[in-house]
This record gives C-alpha cells, sequence and structure tokens, in this order.
C-alpha cells in the first residue's frame, strides 16, 4: 500500500468529498443541469419500474378470461358463418339436417344465440341445411301418362 503523506491524504480526502458534493447538489445550484449520477439512477429506475409494470400488466391480461359475442350466424352460408365465428377467436361445429324452404348449405340455426357473451374458444354449434330430402322415384319407364302422374304423384290414378 502506498504511504500518502498526511497533508497529502487531507488535500485527497477534501478533493474526493467536494466531488461527492457536487454531484449531490441541487439542479438549481449547478445551473440547472442535473448529475450524470442522477440521470443514470433516475433512469434506471424507471425503466425498472416501467419494465416490471408491463410485464406484470401483460401477465394479468394473458390471465383474465377474455369474452367475445356471439355473432348472428343464421342466414349465413355456412363458410361465411364459420369465417365470421373463427374471426372473433371462437370454434365452430356443425350438422346438418334437411329443409324444404331453406337452400343448401345455409344456417338453420345456432347454439348458443346471437348476442350472448361467451369466453373466447367456445363452441359455436350451427345446424345448416342440407336442401330437401331425397325422394324415392318410383319406376315409370311403360306406364301411360295417367298412369306415370299418378305413381309420380302419390295419387291414384
Amino acid at each position: 500500500v502506498d504511504h500518502v503523506p498526511s497533508h497529502d491524504a487531507d488535500r485527497v480526502a477534501d478533493h474526493d468529498a467536494d466531488q461527492t458534493d457536487d454531484l449531490d447538489e441541487e439542479p438549481a445550484t449547478r445551473s440547472g443541469r442535473l448529475s450524470r449520477r442522477r440521470l443514470l439512477v433516475g433512469g434506471l429506475g424507471v425503466l425498472a419500474v416501467g419494465g416490471g409494470g408491463a410485464v406484470a400488466a401483460k401477465r394479468y391480461l394473458d390471465a383474465r378470461p377474455v369474452y367475445r359475442t356471439v355473432p348472428n350466424a343464421v342466414g349465413l352460408d355456412d363458410a361465411e358463418a364459420r369465417s365470421t365465428v373463427e374471426s372473433l377467436q371462437l370454434g365452430w361445429s356443425q350438422s346438418s339436417t334437411f329443409d324444404e324452404s331453406v337452400p343448401v348449405g345455409q344456417v338453420i340455426s345456432q347454439s348458443p344465440l346471437s348476442g350472448v357473451e361467451v369466453l373466447r374458444d367456445s363452441i359455436i354449434t350451427a345446424v345448416v341445411s342440407g336442401g330437401p330430402q331425397p325422394r324415392q322415384v318410383p319406376a315409370l319407364v311403360g306406364l301411360n301418362e295417367t298412369d306415370a302422374l299418378a305413381a309420380a304423384t302419390g295419387r291414384c290414378a
């Protein structure tokens, strides 16, 4: 260890004290300038609090339930209805049934109903029209017109 004469040690101590005092002076006494140390410490504090707050906010938002309003799919073509539902981060399931009055591929009903609030990723179930039910056509070959018409319409000749 180097030995410093006492009068030099006093001068070094006074110089160190002056530098410390200079760093801790109020901005107004230093011509309106903030010390580098204060700026650095303050900036790091803001980043730490802001960054930590952002992480905490993201965790909170990710953990809470997210709801969606069920759209009205009834009357839409099944592809359009599915696209609309899935764009809201909802699932889609469909079945079909024959219907004499609703065109093939059009949504007849849905569950849950439109306007209901559901959790994101909930499944919307739709019933889609398969069109009119196929009918068995009687054999008409070899029948005269009257008998063929009666057989086709289900009436007696």
